[in-house]
C-alpha cells in the first residue's frame, strides 16, 4: 500500500535546516533583528541581487527601511533592509531568516501517542494532535496554552482519522499577520494524516478541515493519505458521491498556507472555499488522487473558488483521475482574484478506464458557470506524456465553454504549455481562452508536437460570442511561440457574435486574420529542439528547490541555475514520480551558480488500490525533481 517514508523531506532523519518558524514577521523603521539561521546579505530586495555576502545566524542588525518590499520577480518573499551592529556587510535579507531580536519562537509538540496531560513542552511530554489544534486548553482554567506566533511540531508517526472526524483547529490557534501559527514536522520526522475511509455518506469531512473563524495558520511538511484501497464506487446511484475517498484538505480559513504537503491516494487533494480571504498553497506535491464512479473518474488535485484571493504557486500537480488544477464552479461560487504561479501539472486524467466516454480532464482549468475576474496564470507549465490517454483531452482552458458566461479580465503570461494531440478534434485542446472582456496573453510558449508524438488535435482555440469585430479588438495577445506547422489545420475560432457559426479546424494564417491575435507570435513547425529547465525556490523554506526539465534533446543531465532560489548546503534529489528515495549521491550547492544533475528516470509510485492501469513510465522527455537537505 503506502511507500514507506514516502515524505521526502524527512525520510533520511536529517535535520531541517534552517527553521525559520513563523514566516515573514512584519518589522517597523529602528526594530532590532535577529537572523535565525545563515543568511545571503542582498544589495537590493530581489533574490536575483548581487550577493554582498553571508551574516552568520544569530547576527542582530537594526531595520532602516520603513516597510519591507516583496521580491515579486523572485522568490516572492518579503526584504528587509539591514544595518547589521557589529559585522559587515549591511543590506537586504528575506524575511524568512529574520525574527524579533531576544525573542524566541515558543515551541510545542505533539504525537499519535500524546497526553493531554502533559504540558507539550518536549517530545516526552507531547499531546494529541486534536488537543493541540483545539489551543491545548489548560487542564484546570480551560484557557489556551498556543499562542499567536508559536510553533507546534509533528512527531514522527501516523496520526489516525477517527469515524467520521477530521482533524479541525480552532480559532483558540489564530495567527496574526506578523506572527502565524505553524503546525509542521518536527526536524528529522515524518508525521503521516491519514484515513482509511472509501465510502459515500453524507457530510463525509474532510482529513483536515479548517473551517471559516480560522486565521493566519501554516501547515507545513505533512503528509496526508488515503490508505483504503477501494477506488470504485459500486453504487450507480452514488453517481454525484463527492467524497468517496474523502478530500485532503477542506479550506474555509482566511490566510491559511499550506506548504510543502504531500497530497496524495485522496478523493480531492486540496479544496479552497470561495469565502477562505488570502490562502496560499506553497509547494506542494499532489499526485495519485481521485477514484472511479459509475459515469466517469473523478478527483481533482487542487480545487479552489476564491473571492477576494487564493494563491496557488510553486505546486507540482500530476496523476490525478480528474483535473490537475480545478479552479471551476456552478452558480453559486466565485472565481475571482484567482493567482496560479509557477505551478506545474502534468499527466492529470491518466488513471481512468480507457476510452470512457464522460473522461476527459484538464492539467489547468480556470473557468466556470459563473463570472470570473482579476485572475492571474503566469510562469505555469504543463504536459501530456506517452502513452496518450483519452482522459488526457484538455491541456489548458481559461475560460468555461458556457455561452451565457461572460468573464473580466485575465492575465496569462511566460506560461510553457505542452499538450499531447490525441485525436483530431476542435475539443482535444492544448490551451483554449473562451469569454473574457478583456484578456492579456503575452510570452508564452504553447507546444502540441513532440519529439516522436503526434501532432494532431488543436494547438490554440478562442471564443468570444459577443464583440461584433475580432477579438483582437478587445485582448492583447503578444510575443507567444506556437509550435506546431502553420499551414495545418490546428487553430479555431467562433466567427460570428451569436456563436451560431464555428470555424472547424483552420491554419494559423486563417485563425490570425479572423481574430487579429498573434500579429507578433512566432510558429514552429517542427518540436522544439533544446532543452528548457525551469526552477524556483520555496518562499517558506530556503532549503527546498524545484526543477522541472523539458528535455527535448534525449541528453543523460542538465544544468540549473538555482542562484537566488536555494541557500548553500548539501541535498538529496528526488523525482517526484517516486519519492520513496533520492536518486544519485548527495550534491553539495555553494549557494549561487549553476550546478550540473543527471537525468534520473525512476518506476511511478503506483495509486493505492488502483483497479486500472498504474501512471505512466517515467518520460526521458520531461521529469520534475525537488532538492531537500
Amino acid at each position: 500500500m503506502l511507500a514507506p517514508c514516502l515524505l521526502f523531506v524527512s525520510c533520511l532523519r536529517e535535520p531541517l535546516k534552517p527553521d525559520p518558524g513563523p514566516p515573514q514577521f512584519l518589522f517597523s523603521a529602528g526594530d532590532t533583528i535577529e537572523l535565525v539561521s545563515d543568511a545571503p546579505v542582498r544589495g537590493a530586495p530581489n533574490a536575483f541581487a548581487t550577493s554582498l555576502g553571508t551574516q552568520l545566524k544569530g547576527a542582530k542588525g537594526t531595520i532602516v527601511s520603513p516597510t519591507g518590499i516583496v521580491d515579486t520577480d523572485g522568490d516572492n518573499t518579503r526584504y528587509w533592509n539591514i544595518d547589521f551592529l557589529s559585522t559587515t556587510p549591511d543590506g537586504w535579507v528575506s524575511g524568512i531568516y529574520l525574527m524579533p531580536s531576544g525573542g524566541s519562537i515558543p515551541t510545542f509538540y505533539v504525537s499519535p501517542t500524546g497526553s493531554t496531560s502533559n504540558d507539550g513542552s518536549s517530545s516526552s511530554q507531547a499531546w494529541p494532535l486534536q488537543h493541540a489544534l483545539a489551543g491545548a486548553p489548560d487542564p484546570g482554567t480551560g484557557s489556551p496554552r498556543i499562542h499567536a506566533g508559536d510553533r507546534i511540531y509533528l512527531l514522527d508517526g501516523n496520526y489516525d482519522m477517527i469515524g467520521n472526524t477530521a482533524f479541525e483547529p480552532t480559532s483558540a490557534v489564530n495567527g496574526t499577520s506578523t506572527r502565524r501559527t505553524t503546525f509542521r514536522a518536527a526536524p528529522g520526522a515524518h508525521p503521516v494524516l491519514r484515513v482509511n475511509v472509501a465510502d459515500c455518506i453524507a457530510n463525509a469531512a474532510s482529513l483536515l478541515h479548517v473551517g471559516p473563524t480560522v486565521a493566519w495558520v501554516t501547515f507545513q511538511d505533512l503528509e496526508l493519505v488515503n490508505i483504503a484501497t477501494s477506488r470504485f464506487d459500486p453504487d450507480t446511484a452514488d453517481n454525484d458521491c463527492s467524497d468517496y475517498r474523502r478530500d485532503g484538505i477542506f479550506n474555509e480559513g482566511d490566510n491559511i498556507a499550506f506548504v510543502g504537503l504531500l497530497l496524495h491516494d485522496l478523493g480531492i487533494g486540496a479544496f479552497n472555499g470561495a469565502n477562505a480571504d488570502g490562502a496560499v498553497f506553497d509547494g506542494n506535491v499532489v499526485f495519485n488522487n481521485g477514484w472511479q464512479r459509475a459515469n466517469g473518474p473523478t478527483g481533482h488535485g487542487l480545487y479552489l473558488h476564491s473571492t477576494t484571493g487564493v494563491t496557488a504557486r510553486g505546486n507540482v500537480i500530476f496523476n490525478q483521475y480528474g483535473y490537475g488544477i480545478h479552479v471551476y464552479s456552478g452558480t453559486a461560487n466565485t472565481l475571482n482574484n484567482v493567482t496560479l504561479s509557477g505551478n506545474v501539472s502534468f499527466n492529470n486524467g491518466s488513471l481512468g478506464p480507457e476510452g470512457q466516454a464522460s473522461s476527459c480532464s484538464t492539467n489547468i482549468l480556470l473557468g466556470g458557470e459563473t463570472s470570473s475576474t482579476g485572475d492571474v496564470v503566469t510562469g505555469n507549465m504543463t504536459y501530456f506524456g506517452a502513452p496518450e490517454r483519452s482522459g488526457m483531452c484538455n491541456n489548458v482552458k481559461i475560460g468555461w465553454d458556457d455561452d451565457g458566461i461572460l468573464n473580466g479580465t485575465v492575465e496569462v503570461s511566460n506560461n510553457y504549455f505542452v499538450g499531447k494531440g490525441y485525436i483530431r478534434s476542435p475539443w482535444d485542446l492544448v490551451f483554449f481562452m473562451s469569454r473574457w472582456t478583456s484578456a492579456t496573453v503575452t510570452n508564452n510558449t504553447f507546444i502540441g508536437c513532440k519529439p516522436g508524438g503526434s501532432c494532431a488535435g488543436t494547438l490554440v482555440a478562442t471564443r468570444h460570442c459577443l464583440t461584433s469585430g475580432p477579438l483582437g479588438t478587445i485582448w492583447s495577445w503578444t510575443g507567444n511561440k506556437q509550435y506546431r506547422d502553420p499551414a495545418s489545420d490546428s487553430w479555431n475560432y467562433f466567427v460570428s457574435p451569436a456563436c451560431t457559426t464555428y470555424s472547424q479546424q483552420q491554419t494559423f494564417t486563417t485563425w490570425k486574420n479572423g481574430t487579429q491575435l498573434g500579429l507578433s507570435d512566432q510558429t514552429f513547425s517542427a518540436a522544439p529542439t533544446a532543452q528548457q529547465v525551469f526552477s524556483w525556490g520555496s518562499s517558506f523554506d530556503p532549503n527546498r528547490a524545484t526543477v522541472v526539465v523539458y528535455n527535448w534533446t534525449g541528453a543523460g543531465d542538465f544544468t540549473v541555475d538555482l542562484t537566488g532560489k536555494l541557500a548553500a548546503g548539501t541535498y538529496h534529489v528526488f523525482n517526484v514520480m517516486n519519492l520513496s528515495a533520492p536518486v544519485g549521491s548527495p550534491v553539495t550547492y555553494s549557494g549561487s551558480g549553476s550546478i550540473t544533475l543527471p537525468i534520473s528516470l525512476v518506476t511511478p509510485t503506483n495509486p493505492i488500490g488502483s483497479p486500472f492501469d498504474p501512471p505512466f513510465a517515467d518520460d526521458i522527455n520531461f521529469n520534475v525533481y525537488v532538492l531537500r537537505p
